[in-house]
């Protein structure tokens, strides 16, 4: 996924700079497909192959929205391909997802829509 020149992107060349970073909103990434083969895959992964999700013709005609739609853990998974293109910090032997403190899912991502994400440093640290 290529960025494009005029979308803001996070540079940090260590812990000082990601700590100078704090409260800025980066991005939009670039958008990215959902697609059906992609939930069929997650379902598959994860053995959670509830109609919702994976029976297009049955959520056509009973599902409310017409269509079906993505895990809230696959669109939750996206993130991290998305925000790669958003940031490029250097200094670091490792970085950790450390978790997700508040998660929530207002809406449903169905088949075929698009997403994309932002990224803000709320706090920066050394864990040893």
């Amino acid at each position: 996924m290529a960025l494009s020149a005029s979308m803001p992107k996070s540079v940090a060349r260590g812990i000082e700079d990601v700590r100078a970073l704090k409260d800025q909103v980066v991005g939009p990434s670039e958008w990215r497909q959902v697609t059906q083969a992609m939930i069929d895959e997650f379902a598959e992964l994860t053995g959670d192959h509830q109609w919702i999700h994976t029976d297009v013709e049955r959520a056509k005609a009973e599902s409310p929205y017409g269509t079906t739609v993505a895990h809230g853990n696959l669109t939750l998974s996206l993130i991290d391909g998305l925000r790669k293109d958003l940031s490029e910090w250097s200094g670091f032997k490792l970085g950790v997802n450390y978790g997700w403190n508040k998660v929530r899912f207002p809406a449903p991502v169905l088949a075929g829509s698009r997403v994309r994400c932002y990224a803000q440093v709320v706090r920066a640290g050394i864990r040893s």
